[in-house]
């Protein structure tokens, strides 16, 4: 399950990069301020796609490391679309103004009326993209646990430690 979830990550930071790109085109060329922040928030997407494939391929090889990359990527994840959920009290941070050129782009696109996207789009995006993280940091904190669990339970180490019978 972890593993499906890191995939669909990465595939959700593949869709967040191609929106970056497509809502950077609609931007004025000499519209800097924006254009950085836009890029900024692509480029870390793209980031974290590429991690979140890594992730998933060491969940299925190594799961310990595996774990401890996706609740790192998961906590980084979960952080930083909350802070794109952030648009909707008008901050100015760089995660809410990539929310708010996503907007931008699928009403220009006519995406707004999609069911998913709907009003404010970058918002329901990076909704999305938190709730998809918030739900591989549940997954991995479980695994964690119940790996911890499986391991502290196992017939070898009761008798390391004087418990077998």
């Amino acid at each position: 399950m972890t593993i499906a979830l890191a995939v669909l990550l990465a595939v959700f930071g593949v869709c967040a990069t191609i929106a970056g790109v497509e809502a950077n085109a609609l931007l004025r060329p000499d519209d800097d301020w924006m254009r950085h922040r836009v890029l900024a928030m692509t480029a870390a997407h793209i980031v974290m796609a590429l991690l979140w494939v890594i992730a998933a391929v060491l969940l299925g090889r190594w799961m310990r490391t595996g774990l401890v990359l996706s609740g790192a990527l998961a906590a980084g994840y979960l952080g930083m679309n909350a802070a794109g959920i952030g648009s909707l009290a008008g901050e100015d941070s760089v995660p809410a103004v990539y929310a708010g050129m996503v907007t931008e782009f699928c009403f220009v696109r006519d995406w707004d009326a999609i069911a998913l996207v709907g009003m404010n789009g970058g918002e329901r995006f990076t909704g999305i993209g938190a709730v998809l993280a918030a739900l591989m940091l549940i997954l991995v904190l479980i695994s964690a646990t119940m790996t911890r669990m499986r391991r502290v339970n196992s017939p070898s180490r009761r008798t390391q430690h004087g418990h077998a019978g």
